[in-house]
């Protein structure tokens, strides 16, 4: 998406309506190469309704084990989730909320991992407003 000072990525469910955390690793890890593609250092947000633990239940569960495979595949990338959407864009409340954030000082993230066709028409109806 490109916004009027930034280019992002968006790595959404719309082909997998009901991903699992393997798939939504996967899917994370494409869309940060795609990042990479454009010359843009990928920041991925895996997000969720949730950030961290301030919620519980499947969806959450299912975003943090996505997370962690991601990590365990590509160690050097920098992503974090579950991440609420705002957390992701907005750096004070990111900081606020996922203070051990891998990218406590970026403005935002590059490239987001959305986890549910619900939490797609949610987050994209909010990106739109920003």
């Amino acid at each position: 998406m490109c916004l009027p000072d930034e280019v992002v990525v968006y790595g959404d469910c719309a082909i997998n309506p009901r991903p699992d955390a393997e798939d939504l690793a996967d899917i994370a890890i494409q869309s940060a190469a795609s990042a990479r593609a454009f010359g843009i250092q990928p920041l991925v947000a895996m997000i969720s309704f949730s950030t961290g633990t301030s919620g519980v239940g499947r969806d959450v569960d299912k975003v943090a084990e996505a997370t962690r495979i991601v990590r365990e595949r590509e160690p050097a990338l920098a992503v974090d989730g579950p991440l609420h959407y705002d957390a992701a864009v907005i750096a004070s409340i990111g900081r606020a909320s996922a203070p051990a954030a891998r990218w406590p000082d970026a403005p935002m993230s590059s490239s987001f991992q959305i986890s549910t066709l619900a939490t797609r028409r949610t987050k994209l109806s909010s990106a739109a407003l920003t």
